[in-house]
Formats: structure tokens, sequence, C-alpha cells
């Protein structure tokens, strides 16, 4: 892979690693709010489930940011927009969000199916002799 997309993807997984945590903490800030949310959804087991979401968008999140066990932490993520999509995104119909969430989780998938980037902890970790 040339230079300058090794340097394009570090920064795209940084800044979504970045906009994760973002989300992750501004929900754990009022974790009642976020879990309220799920229950007037309809959601099943809505407080386990809201905790879920919170401690993957942080811990997978700090995880994107510097690469470490990438393919494994992306797929909390992706189903956590998978899920979004489904049950709150399409049902409002194609706006910015629904836009917004499908572009998240295309990349995701583009992190997951590439090998690990050499700048990442992922490949210092697979190199190390």
């Amino acid at each position: 892979m040339k230079r300058t997309n090794l340097v394009i993807q570090l920064i795209l997984r940084i800044a979504i690693g970045i906009i994760f945590l973002i989300s992750g903490i501004q929900k754990i800030q009022d974790p009642n709010s976020f879990i309220s949310s799920l229950q007037a959804m309809n959601f099943p087991l809505a407080e386990f489930q809201g905790w879920l979401v919170i401690l993957s968008e942080l811990i997978c999140g700090t995880f994107l940011i510097f690469g470490l066990l990438l393919r494994f932490s992306i797929i909390p993520l992706a189903i956590i927009m998978l899920v979004g999509l489904f049950t709150i995104h399409f049902k409002n119909g194609f706006n910015t969000n629904t836009w917004y969430t499908i572009l998240l989780f295309l990349q995701l998938l583009n992190f997951g199916l590439n090998d690990p980037q050499k700048f990442s902890l992922d490949y210092f970790i697979k190199n190390k002799k």
C-alpha cells in the first residue's frame, strides 16, 4: 500500500475511533438518558444493551484509535451501526444521520477486511521479533 494511502487510513481510523469514543463519553455522562431512550423504543433488555453500547463505544473506540485488536474491536461497533440503521434510521428515511451511519459502518468493514496498518499496535505486535 502506498504511503499516502497508509496515512489516509491512519487518519480515518483515528477520526472514527474518536467519534466512537466521544459518543461513549457523552452516553456515560448520563447513562440513564440513553437507557431511557432505548426503553422508549422498546428495546429488549434496554439497560443491559445500553451499557453494552456505552462500554463498546468507549473501549472499542479507544482500541480503534491505537489500532489494537482491530478485527475484534470493529465487530461490536459494526453491530451497533447495523442495529441503529435498521431500528432507527431506516424508519426515519434517508437523512443525514442515515448516511453518516452507513459511512461509519462501511469504513469499519474496510478496517476489518484489510491487514493491520503499519501505524497500529496490531502491526507492531504482529511483526515483533
